[in-house]
């Protein structure tokens, strides 16, 4: 199935179709696990230079072993591919990490240098991955400050357009406000179901956060609502979510596994 063919599906069924749903899901989460076996094929899909670091990386369960109990976190999101902007950068991280580790015990065994020059050929390797993993570190940034944008874009609540709509909001609340308990519990049940949205809308642009004087998430609610008014947006939103926090942790392990001390070993990540 084409990734265009897939987004097709998804769009006509997100809401109405639950069951149908989750086997698109599997079906996508299958072809990933098939299609993507070893960070060759994750490089190679992400159109970065030539591993060349050979077995200095090789994927285990959910991580990557750039050396013997050096494992790099490697938990892809589901529906991610291979060619991702965030799979590709993380795995961009893992070869620089694998390379730097490879040519580090290549200079740690060459009998003929002396522990002095191991030591500093180390740290200039060790320096230079860093600085790579820094270059891709600044992409990661970004693409977090990207989606945080989008994020607060789409469930950001509109200001009040004049004074009179900020009078309308301060009745809706006073009106809600005198409303009995019970009332009010049945107000927000139909509320959490997409109803009575003018209110909502009030509550939100309240000056005083209301969700503690009523015991109600209101907030949620208004995600939902959102959610509900474009669910294909706001599933991307969430799934690119995913891979920017995948990709920071694949920089997080990478850039733990390059020792600062040259003349120690580089210390094991907790997957």
């Amino acid at each position: 199935m084409t990734d265009q063919a897939f987004n097709d599906q998804m769009g006509a069924i997100w809401a109405s179709n639950a069951v149908l749903r989750d086997r698109l899901i599997a079906e996508r989460r299958q072809a990933m696990a098939a299609a993507v076996q070893s960070l060759d094929e994750f490089v190679k899909a992400a159109g970065c230079p030539g591993y060349v670091g050979g077995d200095a990386a090789t994927l285990s369960g959910s991580c990557f072993m750039v050396q013997p109990n050096v494992p790099i976190p490697w938990r892809v999101p589901e529906l991610a591919k291979p060619d991702d902007f965030e799979i590709g950068t993380a795995a961009r991280a893992v070869r620089i990490a694998a390379e730097a580790a490879g040519r580090r015990r290549v200079i740690d065994a060459d009998p003929r240098l002396s522990e002095a020059a191991k030591v500093n050929d180390i740290a200039a390797v060790s320096n230079k991955a860093r600085g790579e993993l820094e270059k891709l570190r600044a992409e990661a940034v970004k693409a977090r400050s990207e989606i945080e944008t989008a994020a607060a874009n789409f469930y950001g609540v509109p200001r009040a357009k004049d004074t009179i709509e900020q009078m309308e909001d301060a009745e809706v609340r006073q009106w809600f406000a005198q409303q009995s308990g019970e009332a009010n519990a049945k107000l927000f049940g139909e509320i959490a179901e997409g109803q009575h949205e003018r209110v909502l809308l009030a509550l939100m642009r309240s000056p005083v956060p209301q969700e503690a004087r009523y015991g109600q998430p209101i907030q949620a609610y208004w995600r939902d609502l959102q959610a509900k008014r474009d669910p294909i947006k706001a599933e991307a939103i969430e799934l690119r979510r995913e891979r920017v926090e995948f990709l920071e942790m694949a920089l997080d392990g990478a850039m733990a596994s390059i020792p600062r001390n040259p003349a120690t070993k580089p210390p094991a990540v907790t997957a």
